[in-house]
């Protein structure tokens, strides 16, 4: 499952493809850069892509979550508490900060 942000200024009701558009575009910009973390293309068929507003509660599905938001702790802790409210107990939960103490983050 991978997540991301709707497109600014889209409505409720616009179809998946536009909600969707900003990490479908990531995929697949990180599918065709070099090197590529996605070792292979069939790889890309597992993942699931969606948006915070709408998929959130996919993440209850998950083993193991990565948060990599922007470096703000604002945000960070935006999407922790949203994470909480729908992981399952015991999920794995990590980040990818590079200059935030992790004690902030929990």
């Amino acid at each position: 499952l991978l997540l991301d942000i709707q497109p600014k200024d889209t409505p409720a009701d616009a179809p998946a493809a536009i909600k969707n558009k900003i990490v479908n575009d990531a995929l697949a910009a990180a599918v065709k850069s070099n090197p590529s973390p996605v070792y292979t293309k069939d790889v890309v068929k597992r993942i699931t892509t969606g948006n915070f507003t709408d998929n959130m509660k996919d993440v209850a599905k998950a083993d193991w979550i990565i948060e990599v938001v922007v470096e703000r702790l604002d945000i960070k802790q935006q999407v922790y508490e949203q994470v909480e409210k729908y992981r399952k107990p015991g999920t794995l939960i990590t980040s990818n900060t590079s200059g935030i103490p992790i004690h902030l983050l929990s």
